[in-house]
């Protein structure tokens, strides 16, 4: 999902109906993927939180549990709030 092949890509899951899954995650990091919101099929909008927890994020030997245990403040919820209405208007 990188700026040079986003658009390819988002438009690759369009032509065979295969929704974008929307992801929050640490940023920062050569695995992060951007927390954009698409919709490439009109009748699935998906959205995953996998938390902001940049200690254990690239930790070899952690586990998945470790890795994503985090709790959201309501501000970074809040920052998902107009994406989300945007997906639920385009979907």
């Amino acid at each position: 999902m990188n700026e040079e092949n986003r658009e390819d890509t988002l438009s690759c899951l369009e032509n065979y109906g295969i929704s974008y899954v929307c992801v929050d995650e640490p940023q920062g990091y050569k695995s992060r993927v951007p927390p954009i919101a698409e919709v490439t099929n009109r009748d699935l909008s998906y959205v995953r939180f996998h938390g902001r927890r940049q200690e254990t994020w690239e930790t070899r030997g952690v586990t998945v549990h470790e890795r994503t245990k985090y709790l959201y403040s309501e501000e970074e919820m809040k920052e998902w709030m107009p994406k989300i209405g945007n997906l639920a208007e385009r979907c």
